[in-house]
């Protein structure tokens, strides 16, 4: 335990780029340019005292001074285990590479598969003029009052568009076809939206492709760098995704129901507004790590919620089965726990999901 054990040798990485954000957070970021992380004010706190001292108690005297918190060993250990996963301890990612990934290692990384097929930075780079006019208030006026007379018109036009779907003039083929190519064009027009707003306010977009988010099928587009935005910024990264699939989805309404269509486009078109419905909830629930999550922990302040969550549900399982049986001892770790074991349930929830997506398309 760190209480016993010297800290000689635990130190930061002298190369890490370091960003208060002016929020009660600060942003780390890996020299790879690709990994940031953010910590609140005093996780930061505490990875400084890691740095300038060699043992437990002078970390946790001057903790307590600064923040009037007390900081167990128990604790500490768990945050540089932290810092070291993240490879920003000196020497740490050269033992990672060392390091055999553990079981749980193996299922964290088995619920996020990235399979990155491109690197958008320079088309992003070539759209940026189409950025400068799509973050204008002209432009947010003319696109929410195109979705908007698109409702209107859909409102008085439902039951008709929603017979689109049944048509039973395609085949089954054509109609599987279909909703894959418009479930690609929704996920393009989503994650180019994160990307061409990440890129527009500076930061750098390395990665897209496609993943495996506990075993269902979704795009991907890495704008991690955001995390070294201010926070207005950062939402706006968050909320871009769904500005750019609402685009799509608010332009498909309209032409359904202003120009008479082949059942091919009809049914095409339907598929891009009810996908895109469905797709734009989903990424809003907060409780896995989509658009919905980061932007609750923007609003919130509350850094790496999921994360500390299930660290804490963790721990309150282990002391129920050990007969300790704690109880949340203030709002954070109420909060914590509800989360952990609603976090948990929708994780489980996700796994029952793309298991029976997948067995119905082999079986």
């Amino acid at each position: 335990m760190a209480e016993e054990a010297s800290l000689h040798g635990i130190r930061l990485r002298e190369d890490l780029t370091v960003v208060p954000q002016g929020d009660g957070t600060v942003a780390i970021a890996l020299p790879d340019g690709q990994r940031c992380f953010r910590f609140s004010d005093q996780e930061y706190l505490l990875a400084t005292l890691i740095h300038a001292h060699t043992s437990f108690a002078p970390i946790h005297s001057e903790f307590l001074q600064r923040t009037g918190k007390t900081l167990s060993s128990e604790k500490l250990d768990a945050f540089i285990l932290q810092l070291s996963a993240f490879e920003m301890l000196s020497g740490s990612e050269k033992k990672k590479e060392k390091e055999k990934v553990s079981w749980r290692q193996l299922l964290r990384k088995m619920g996020r598969i990235e399979i990155p097929l491109l690197n958008p930075d320079q088309s992003l780079e070539r759209l940026a003029p189409l950025a400068q006019a799509l973050y204008t208030r002209v432009f947010a006026v003319i696109a929410t009052s195109m979705i908007a007379i698109a409702l209107g018109c859909a409102a008085t036009q439902w039951q008709e568009i929603s017979r689109f779907i049944s048509t039973p003039v395609l085949s089954p083929s054509t109609k599987i076809l279909l909703t894959w190519f418009a479930m690609g064009l929704i996920d393009l027009f989503h994650e180019y939206g994160h990307g061409l707003s990440c890129k527009f306010y500076g930061g750098k977009v390395p990665r897209m492709g496609v993943m495996l988010y506990f075993l269902l099928p979704m795009a991907f587009c890495d704008v991690n760098s955001s995390n070294l935005f201010p926070k207005n910024q950062r939402i706006t990264v968050a909320l871009s995704g769904l500005y750019g699939q609402g685009l799509l989805g608010g332009f498909a309404l309209l032409l359904l129901c202003l120009f008479p269509l082949p059942p091919t486009g009809s049914f095409f078109l339907s598929q891009i507004v009810f996908m895109g419905l469905i797709f734009g909830w989903t990424n809003l629930i907060p409780l896995v790590k989509l658009d919905g999550y980061f932007l609750l922990c923007d609003l919130t302040g509350i850094v790496n919620l999921r994360p500390r969550a299930l660290a804490y549900l963790k721990k309150w399982a282990l002391s129920h089965w050990e007969g300790k049986g704690i109880s949340p001892e203030n709002r954070e770790e109420s909060l914590f726990l509800a989360y952990g074991i609603l976090g948990s349930l929708a994780s489980a929830g996700m796994v029952v999901a793309g298991a029976h997506m997948a067995l119905s398309f082999f079986f």
